[in-house]
């Protein structure tokens, strides 16, 4: 089969096209899926080239990806949720990756059946960025007192994978009073295009205005940070708020959620490293957590819920033929970058299959 993948870590404009060997089902809760479309998120391109090398080593060829929607071909003997022919979509774990490949091999436990108002192309744009987004939010829902109804929240990059998701969960599901986003000049008149209208309140342009001096000092309650932009803006946040980044390093005991194998001197080191980040929002009268989501089949479920219910929408703003290596390589150049995308960048399998 087809795979993308790399040979040592590397960045995009070394990824190849490889023939692997098609995955064979190696536990009776394995399932092996024709994948139909695959998506690229930031921590993809970032583990190919090596950012978790100290804590994860990766086994090479390493397959790249982990968002993916398909049709199930085996399953294994204790699967009974799935048969051959099913339509389903999730994600892989990243010590496996590989589902920018034409097969992919998954655990039961991390699918789910795809609702038929979604496309595989839209499917797979969710699974990594829906489900973090929805964990996030539903710990800011229950941390912050009353709730997130009705309170001012603040979520930078609001066309970006995970904040694109995010700002309609924290009006559609949560009934945020004012969301307040960020995004470049290109993008202000596509916020209602792919969102819908009515989920931002206010929309900055980052690249012409001032954030500082747009939002009101001491006015957001909620800040979702998917771009590392917290600490510059922290004066926005009233007395107590939360900020809960996705981009901050976390601490020992987030990481080995999702890497048990990392050394204990390396834990230490990162609960140091996040006691001091704790420390200058607390200084700011802010609270942070810093925070690593797991996905498993519980969370793809409810995104797939909040999809046909209309509450999230797929935001996906470019796709490319798994054969198109240099279209592949150049979008995953700008995610690595991480400037300029607009949603969920997808590979499709082969253009003759249904997308």
């Amino acid at each position: 089969m087809l795979s993308l993948a790399v040979n040592s870590y590397t960045t995009p404009s070394n990824y190849e096209l490889l023939d692997l060997p098609t995955p064979e089902l190696s536990s009776p809760t394995d399932v092996l899926v024709k994948v139909h479309a695959a998506s690229i998120n930031p921590g993809d391109v970032n583990t190919a080239a090596g950012a978790t090398r100290v804590m994860m080593p990766l086994t090479f060829p390493y397959k790249i990806g982990l968002d993916m929607s398909g049709t199930v071909v085996r399953v294994g003997e204790a699967v009974t949720e799935f048969t051959e022919g099913d339509e389903v979509f999730g994600m892989l774990p990243l010590s496996r990756g590989g589902s920018e490949s034409e097969y992919a091999l998954i655990s039961s436990t991390r699918l789910v059946q795809k609702p038929p108002s979604l496309s595989h192309t839209e499917a797979a744009s969710l699974p990594c960025v829906a489900v973090t987004a929805l964990q996030s939010l539903k710990r800011a829902n229950a941390v912050i007192e009353g709730g997130l109804s009705g309170k001012t929240v603040f979520i930078p990059a609001g066309l970006g994978g995970t904040g694109s998701i995010a700002v309609q969960l924290a009006k559609r599901v949560y009934g945020a009073g004012k969301v307040i986003t960020t995004v470049s000049t290109s993008k202000i008149g596509k916020m209602d295009e792919f969102l819908g209208a009515g989920v931002v309140d206010q929309v900055i342009d980052y690249t012409k205005e001032d954030v500082m001096q747009l939002v009101e000092k001491g006015s957001v309650d909620f800040f979702y940070d998917t771009a590392g932009v917290s600490m510059q803006f922290i004066s926005v946040m009233k007395k107590g708020g939360l900020v809960i980044s996705i981009t901050t390093m976390p601490s020992g005991k987030e990481v080995a959620k999702v890497m048990p194998d990392v050394p204990y001197s390396i834990l230490r080191v990162l609960d140091v490293l996040d006691w001091v980040n704790q420390w200058r929002f607390w200084w700011w009268g802010a609270r942070l957590e810093a925070r690593v989501e797991t996905v498993d089949t519980s969370g793809v479920a409810q995104v797939s819920q909040l999809a046909e219910e209309g509450k999230v929408k797929a935001v996906v703003g470019r796709t490319a033929d798994l054969d198109d290596l240099q279209g592949i390589r150049d979008a995953c150049t700008e995610i690595k970058a991480g400037k300029g995308g607009l949603g969920k960048f997808v590979v499709v399998m082969s253009k003759g299959q249904i997308q």
